[in-house]
């Protein structure tokens, strides 16, 4: 069994391309925002919920708003917004996008990602092909064999 953490849309898609972030002059997101601290440490796969974070999509069209990245980030968040998906059915959900290293648990941190209470520190981050897979709350198990499958499926 490997670890998996369930994620809303788009921030699963920001952890997993933190080349598009530094092309666009933002620090990569390695830092993901929970309630609670889990006491695991090492490879982390990255789950896109079946919902998406809806603050950031229209309501009626589904399309990915321009004013959160914006406000947060000014010129650089417009180029990041440039750079993302723009509607939600853009983005993988209800799957395994990606993986990480689950390396400390932060209570404060200057990251600009951070908003706490608990910071869960995410290095090595990679996008992988989705992987259709139910999530759960808090840290879950999957199959290793399904992750290996999948992998192997692609290379083949």
């Amino acid at each position: 069994m490997v670890k998996c953490l369930s994620i809303r849309q788009p921030w699963p898609w920001l952890i997993c391309h933190p080349e598009v972030l530094r092309a666009c002059q933002l620090p990569a997101k390695t830092i993901e925002n929970r309630e609670w601290a889990p006491g695991y440490r090492g490879l982390l796969y990255i789950h896109a919920g079946s919902a998406v974070d809806a603050g950031l999509f229209d309501p009626r069209s589904g399309k990915l708003e321009s004013w959160y990245w914006e406000r947060k980030w000014g010129l650089a968040g417009k180029a990041l917004y440039a750079a993302m998906p723009k509607h939600r059915d853009d983005y993988p959900r209800r799957a395994i996008v990606g993986c990480a290293q689950l390396t400390d648990v932060l209570g404060a941190s200057p990251d600009p990602w951070f908003v706490g209470p608990y910071g869960l520190l995410l290095a090595n981050a990679a996008a992988i092909a989705p992987i259709s897979y139910p999530g759960q709350l808090r840290l879950f198990d999957v199959p290793a064999n399904l992750i290996d499958q999948q992998q192997e499926h692609l290379y083949n």
